[in-house]
């Protein structure tokens, strides 16, 4: 049984077009890589407390968010777009409670672009005490 030219010129010299390919997939990464940015930018968070608790740690008002993606592209993005929130009203015990930061923007807008957004710490811990609800303080 004879083989075919096609198989026999695709066999042929295997271990030079394995490594060829090789070769452009790491080029490509290479280049694809050095083209991403990052881009740092400090925005205002909201933060949702415990009724009946009060902290007794810092609360953040503020967080550092990543935007990621296509050097030409990152800078166009307007950060008072995109908004950041933490919610501890789930907390119904004294101690240390953690949540994470949930960012809000138009996603569908970044992802096709390959902007990727994240916040810096993207999860918070706050110590929380029961408030004296007495009303006998000064």
């Amino acid at each position: 049984m004879k083989r075919s030219k096609l198989i026999q010129s695709m066999f042929y010299n295997w271990p030079v077009k394995v490594l060829s390919i090789v070769f452009a997939i790491a080029v490509y990464l290479f280049i694809h890589n050095t083209t991403l940015g990052e881009r740092r930018v400090t925005i205002p968070m909201a933060v949702t407390l415990p009724s009946g608790y009060e902290a007794a740690s810092l609360v953040p008002d503020s967080v550092e968010i990543s935007i990621k993606g296509d050097d030409d592209l990152i800078y166009l993005i307007d950060p008072t777009y995109i908004t950041a929130s933490l919610d501890f009203s789930f907390v119904d015990d004294t101690g240390i409670a953690k949540a994470p930061v949930m960012l809000s923007y138009v996603e569908t807008l970044y992802k096709a672009d390959g902007v990727s957004i994240s916040a810096n710490p993207s999860l918070y811990r706050i110590l929380f005490e029961r408030s004296d609800t007495q009303g006998g303080g000064n």
